[in-house]
């Protein structure tokens, strides 16, 4: 018999590779771009059109945002696994086929309505499939997945031509699809449909039977009965309606989001998505032209990515989301307000524009420090603050406002790049870390080792944040738990 932990890494497998599908199809402009735009190509385009190239998958993502929540809700997660992934499937073979501007931008659309699933789906997922223990392992694994998308696309281009490369991202997407397939339906959607008797058969084959897990299927059981007691057994579209609006009057429906949405703004922010796409021109920029070498740095960056998403996968087991968070985020402010003062300097002929290895490497440091922090703890939250009753609805309006900075940096950093060069694109990122930072260290209560039932009681019967001094030699809000809800320190 497989042991639990298999289990779930199985499950897990499925997300990320899903999550590598999200990432080829980011990175997709790094290789499809410069070959538009060179000379004699088949489909020529300027900046402007390159731009809604790279931003149209953002556009339809809030189609997929919207598949997934009502698939995941009514079909269960499992079958929208299977589903969503089609989408992209059909928009990689039509770029491969691709002859026109316009069947460009239809196959560009078709694969971001899949990317709508990354995020929403896969966060409940893997908070719903796994265990608290390993809950922020296999959703850190998640952002480390996303960066082996970004270096097959920027690998594969050194060698092969676009629509070859279109070709070659079809296989992720292909292998979550015969994953998900295999996997059990969660337990927690099993209960909102009250097929209790096929939770618990769910449950414990995915965590094993154990005094831990039985407690906290029995205290999750309970919650969820007390909860469907004051709901009325079924509503009409019309009353659906209502209860979606009236969510937006209720502390733990906002919290949540807010919370989630701040984080995602961080994550654009760090140049998740932006750097993937458009590191020809960053770097281009900062060296004076894009080279051999050039080419090796994107990939050392990649590598970085990766190596350091893979790391916080431990090290959430070992420290707190806010002290990752907090520590990461205050050295990468550091960082980027120190690279935008050396290139300005560099730009006003102050210091001398050879030493380019400066910048690159304080680059190569600051994707060090964001890639266990910054990036993959709001990521993680995604999978942990939203309460069952309305987490499909609540994550579906999350991801929906996300898609806005997404296809604002999308849209703009081509642009920014033009005219405020790459000092001022990374001077604006780092104002808008600023302000996420500053405002989640007064929001973001303490996750760390607790169930999604812990998590879902803070929102709801919204205890007293207390600031863990005795406990971390960082100060944290600490999120108590059930037994400890009176607020009183966690020894």
């Amino acid at each position: 018999m497989l042991a639990p932990y298999i289990k779930q890494s199985w499950v897990a497998l499925g997300v990320d590779l899903n999550a590598v599908n999200a990432g080829t199809v980011i990175a997709f402009p790094y290789c499809l771009l410069p070959a538009l735009r060179a000379p004699g190509s088949p489909i020529p385009i300027d900046v402007e059109a390159g731009s809604w190239l790279a931003t149209s998958v953002t556009i339809s993502t809030t189609l997929g945002v919207l598949l997934s929540s009502w698939l995941m809700v009514a079909l269960g997660r499992r079958a929208a696994h299977v589903l969503l992934p089609a989408p992209s499937l059909a928009g990689w073979l039509l770029l491969a086929r691709a002859s026109t501007y316009s069947e460009l931008m239809l196959g560009r659309a078709l694969c971001g309505v899949s990317l709508g699933s990354v995020l929403i789906l896969g966060s409940t997922v893997l908070g719903e499939y796994t265990s608290p223990r390993l809950r922020a392992t296999f959703l850190a694994s998640k952002s480390a997945a996303y960066f082996f998308g970004t270096i097959l696309i920027h690998t594969a281009s050194q060698y092969l031509d676009w629509r070859t490369v279109a070709l070659v991202s079809l296989v992720p997407n292909a292998l979550t699809v015969l994953n998900a397939c295999t996997w059990p339906e969660s337990p927690s959607w099993l209960v909102t449909q009250r097929r209790f008797k096929d939770a618990e058969t769910s449950f414990f084959w995915l965590r094993g039977r154990s005094d831990e897990s039985i407690k906290e299927f029995d205290e999750f059981i309970r919650s969820q009965k007390q909860r469907m007691q004051s709901e009325p057994p079924s509503v009409t579209v019309t009353e659906s309606v209502m209860i979606f609006f009236k969510n937006f009057t209720r502390g733990d429906f906002l919290k949540p989001i807010a919370l989630a949405l701040v984080g995602m703004v961080l994550v654009e922010a760090s140049g998740r998505h932006t750097f993937s796409a458009f590191a020809k021109d960053i770097i281009g920029q900062i060296s004076g032209e894009f080279t051999v070498q050039s080419f090796y740095f994107t990939i050392l960056i990649d590598i970085i990515n990766i190596v350091c998403n893979c790391a916080t996968c431990v090290l959430t087991k070992i420290f707190k989301r806010r002290t990752l968070l907090f520590f990461s985020g205050i050295s990468c402010l550091v960082i980027l307000f120190t690279i935008s003062l050396y290139l300005l300097l560099v730009a006003r002929e102050v210091i001398s524009k050879d030493r380019s290895w400066i910048p690159l490497s304080l680059l190569g440091l600051y994707f060090c420090l964001t890639n266990i922090g910054c990036c993959p703890i709001p990521i993680v939250l995604l999978g942990e603050l939203f309460p069952l009753g309305h987490r499909g609805s609540a994550l579906a309006v999350a991801t929906l406002v996300h898609n806005i900075p997404i296809m604002l940096y999308m849209k703009t950093t081509p642009v920014m790049l033009e005219y405020w060069r790459v000092h001022g694109t990374l001077l604006a990122s780092a104002a808008v870390t600023a302000v996420t930072l500053l405002y989640m260290y007064f929001t973001l209560p303490e996750t760390y080792n607790k169930t999604l039932q812990e998590v879902e009681d803070y929102f709801v019967k919204r205890p007293t944040l207390e600031k863990d001094n005795e406990c971390d030699s960082t100060t944290t809000h600490m999120l108590p738990t059930v037994e400890s809800a009176r607020g009183s320190c966690v020894k």
